[in-house]
């Protein structure tokens, strides 16, 4: 069966250099999926779960958001944050909102930041939650 090759980047490091029988990624407007073959294309990120296939098992990553694309059957992903999905700790990631319920930004620069984090928060959350689910 034909594979693609898998590349995640973050500005600290490579996650992943690997072969793939399938990906799905977190879009802006949906999900997306590839498979070996897939037509050229670049796209918007949103945050959410990357699934990627292997060998009959699956892994998940929590992507904050960022961009992909897709090139001759390599797969591109660049993303601030990528985390497997088993790192995320709901108990810590619930505390970690229950503290930005309490801060009361005054700027508009702060007022923007912190509505970032606390969404960034939430999706992971979500994320966190699915796996606990399933």
């Amino acid at each position: 069966m034909a594979e693609l090759k898998l590349l995640v980047v973050t500005p600290e490091e490579t996650l992943l250099d690997c072969q793939s029988e399938a990906v799905i990624v977190p879009m802006i407007d949906g999900q997306k999926g590839f498979l070996p073959g897939h037509a050229p294309m670049i796209g918007r990120l949103g945050p959410g779960v990357m699934k990627v296939q292997q060998g009959g098992g699956d892994r998940r990553f929590f992507l904050e958001g960022g961009f992909v694309q897709m090139d001759r059957n390599v797969l591109s992903v660049l993303t601030n944050i990528a985390i497997p999905i088993e790192e995320l700790a709901v108990n810590q990631l619930q505390d970690d909102l229950k503290a930005l319920d309490k801060l009361e930004p005054t700027t508009a620069s702060e007022k923007l930041s912190h509505q970032r984090k606390v969404q960034l928060t939430k999706a992971m959350l979500q994320a966190a939650n699915q796996t606990v689910g399933s």
